[in-house]
């Protein structure tokens, strides 16, 4: 499972080796030191989930998709807030889990806070840790090309990161929608105010 705000620097493939041995793999949210307050959202970020089609992956994921169809909302609640808080439950279930601990797969705003990006021979890296995916949580269009990086929510955007990661991306989303738009294709992208959303 990869959310939609997810974007991929390296190739999937990458990330699909350091998973293969396992049926289960899941990505902790490693909330920046001041940003540790946000754990009771989950331990795991629901933003890329990985099952195996196997006996444990399959089983994991139908426990998931039926503790979801019997309560997913957008709040707190006990020990349940959204599908993420159950991602918690799943290394306590279930065996064959892997705990992502790679920087570079599903960074986010939450957890580079006090990172950098830089270029080696075309390649991004963060830290030691080549960048393999970033989540662009909360990214939304304000109007036309003008968009809320919903980075501000966590801290406040360096120069680094919205040079080498939030402006690519978002010139990314406009190019795709002129490209959309020229192939007679009516869309907005990233406008949750209109219905025709990709």
């Amino acid at each position: 499972y990869v959310d939609a705000d997810i974007c991929f620097y390296s190739s999937f493939e990458e990330y699909a080796k350091i998973i293969r041995n396992y049926s289960i793999a899941l990505t902790p949210h490693r909330f920046s030191s001041t940003l540790d307050r946000l754990e009771k959202y989950g331990k795991f970020n629901a933003g890329m989930i990985s099952f195996k089609n196997d006996g444990v992956g399959r089983l994991c994921l139908e426990w998931w998709q039926k503790k979801c169809t019997e309560w997913c909302f957008d709040r707190l609640d006990g020990n349940r807030f959204a599908d993420q808080k159950y991602l918690d439950e799943i290394p306590i279930r279930f065996n064959s889990v892997y705990i992502c601990k790679h920087l570079g797969i599903n960074s986010a705003p939450w957890n580079i806070l006090d990172s950098s990006i830089f270029e080696i021979s075309g390649e991004k890296y963060i830290k030691d840790s080549k960048l393999i995916c970033y989540h662009f949580h909360g990214v939304s269009r304000i109007f036309k090309a003008y968009f809320d990086t919903g980075y501000t929510t966590y801290a406040s955007l360096s120069n680094n990161l919205k040079n080498s990661l939030y402006k690519p991306y978002l010139n990314k989303i406009i190019s795709i929608e002129h490209k959309l738009h020229e192939e007679g294709v009516n869309c907005i992208i990233g406008d949750r105010r209109d219905l025709k959303v990709i």
